[in-house]
């Protein structure tokens, strides 16, 4: 699932114990403070605790201590559970509120195939030139980012080529689209958490 893979690296850390703290901050890090993200980030905390207390003798090695819990990521198993549960902390952002912790983390693994959107080379390479570019100005239209690519690149990629290009960007969170129409790219490495439902 490459969920997980996105959580544990934006951890910093693939394996060890980490704290409810540690857990919190990642969920901060990654979406503006409102009240639907936190609401989100509580369910997803909530998760975590619900289902490591439930399987604890399964040996999720979830700790109590004075001011918090830590959870051992040693195990694929836990990944998994940080990973869901992060997932039923979005859908509590995205609306899906009456939804129980403990059912959240069993029940979206059935419904749910979870991908992470990533660029092709090719696509790197349209994107780097982009951004490498000293014209690029906050929130441009998809003609103008078509019109700053290098004649070299724009020469063998249409326009349409380019919109499809423009909207795995979007989908891998590498580009804002503002309700004008005018769009806003940056680096890879800057890559936003977005999530798609299809």
């Amino acid at each position: 699932m490459q969920l997980e893979e996105f959580v544990m690296t934006r951890l910093d850390q693939e394996s060890g114990p980490v704290s409810r703290d540690d857990l919190d901050n990642l969920w901060r890090r990654l979406f503006p403070d409102s009240f639907t993200t936190r609401r989100g980030r509580t369910g997803f905390l909530q998760s975590i605790e619900a289902t490591a207390d439930s399987t604890t003798a399964g040996g999720t090695d979830l700790e109590f201590k004075a001011g918090g819990w830590e959870i051992d990521l040693s195990r694929a198993a836990t990944q998994t559970m940080v990973a869901t549960a992060f997932l039923g902390g979005l859908l509590t952002v995205l609306g899906a509120a009456q939804l129980p912790a403990a059912v959240a983390t069993a029940v979206i693994p059935l419904l749910f195939d979870v991908r992470r959107v990533t660029l092709k080379a090719s696509e790197q390479e349209i994107l780097a030139d982009l951004v490498g570019s000293p014209d690029l100005d906050g929130g441009m239209t998809p003609a103008d980012l078509y019109a700053m690519l290098s004649p070299t690149i724009r020469d063998q990629l249409s326009r349409l080529e380019f919109a499809d290009f423009l909207d795995t960007c979007r989908r891998a969170g590498v580009l804002d689209q503002a309700p004008d129409g005018t769009v806003r790219v940056r680096p890879a490495e800057q890559a936003r958490f977005r999530i798609s439902l299809r």
